[in-house]
């Protein structure tokens, strides 16, 4: 009887160490995963995104000819921006934009 209780111990004991193995495994996998993911995604954004050549203001608006006078708002935020320096040369092209 003891013999059958000690050896339902260690294999409880056996079960229980390898789950915790495979847990500890998973959990490093993952954030395995994730550091290769961020690193990955810094690299892209570090090498492909422009760096900001040009700033201006930007002030937005909401028109106010509303045809349902219960709307607070009736339009989306609207802002006209100019892409010309000193009404000299062109900062940026439409393309560009």
């Amino acid at each position: 009887m003891l013999m059958k209780l000690q050896n339902a111990v260690v294999m409880a004991m056996s079960h229980t160490r390898q789950r915790v193995l495979q847990g500890v495994v998973v959990l490093f996998v993952v954030l395995l995963l994730l550091w290769i993911a961020s690193f990955l995604y810094g690299s892209f954004y570090y090498s492909y995104m422009p760096v900001v050549a040009y700033s201006t203001p930007v002030h937005f608006y909401f028109r106010t000819d509303c045809e349902s006078p219960a709307s607070f708002r009736c339009s989306y935020p609207v802002a006209n921006i100019s892409l010309i320096r000193n009404k000299k040369h062109v900062c940026l092209f439409y393309t560009s934009v």
